[in-house]
């Protein structure tokens, strides 16, 4: 049967569907994971709140108790692999891109097919060899998208990531305050005189809030409200995970449906 353009068009369709989309699904899958294990921690998994004061009942300091321990290693795994998969979609788009322009599977630039990620103008000129295969439409759709044009974007972010996690680690911080608040203060003798709040990385029985007063206060009493996170590092300084993967996740459903007309246009 002699194969016709529209039949390209339709296979190029289809390495969408069975290989881009599921790139993304898996993503979205490893990210939903992890945040349910992210609020476990966050929820029934985390234990009280334990005030302990200092010999002197000038100082109290709250430690947070969790039921069980968290791996950081095991949540910048599933980090690594949200990255993977985001990657991979946009590698794949291209190569069905290149399908769909040049009407042949595989196409004459299979090998090199690749979503290019450049900071800079000079980075892009050496990448950009990288699409050669796709439309001019889809070229100029990818390039108005690269960190160069459009600053510190979550693509600039996954880009990082994804070649930290390929060559180096991740780092991931098991458990970090995000915010804190007091309420149903009693027994409170004197002032209150300094609130450290201790934003680093927490791990079971470390201090997260310290209140120091002016004089003793054996018998202070207060209940402590927190809300927790877990951050990563993403070279430009500590930022939450779910919603930096979240941004990330976003920012390549949003560019691959941008490009996914040009399967069709060839």
């Amino acid at each position: 049967m002699e194969t016709t353009e529209r039949n390209y068009m339709t296979l190029a369709e289809c390495l969408y569907e069975s290989s881009v989309r599921v790139k993304l699904e898996r993503a979205n899958q490893h990210l939903v994971d992890l945040m349910r294990d992210v609020e476990a921690m966050e929820g029934t998994e985390r234990s009280r709140i334990v005030p302990k004061f200092n010999d002197e009942k000038t100082e109290v300091a709250f430690h947070l108790l969790f039921h069980k321990s968290h791996s950081p290693h095991r949540w910048a795994a599933s980090v690594g692999d949200i990255l993977n998969n985001l990657r991979s979609a946009l590698d794949h788009m291209v190569y069905a891109l290149s399908v769909a322009h040049y009407k042949k599977i595989p196409p004459p630039n299979a090998k090199k097919c690749q979503f290019p990620i450049a900071n800079t103008k000079e980075k892009w000129k050496g990448v950009k060899r990288r699409i050669e295969g796709v439309s001019i439409e889809a070229a100029r759709v990818i390039e108005a998208e690269q960190p160069y044009n459009r600053g510190d974007t979550p693509l600039a972010r996954l880009h990082r990531l994804s070649n930290r996690d390929k060559h180096t680690v991740i780092s991931v911080a098991p458990v970090a305050m995000t915010d804190a608040h007091f309420t149903n203060i009693t027994n409170l003798n004197g002032k209150i005189v300094r609130v450290e709040a201790l934003r680093i990385p927490l791990i079971s029985d470390t201090p997260l809030l310290r209140i120091m007063f002016s004089g003793p206060n054996p018998d202070f009493r207060c209940d402590v409200d927190v809300s927790l996170g877990v951050l990563l590092n993403d070279e430009r300084g500590w930022v939450p995970m779910i919603k930096s993967m979240t941004a990330c996740r976003d920012e390549v459903v949003r560019i691959l449906a941008l490009l996914k007309p040009h399967l069709c246009n060839g």
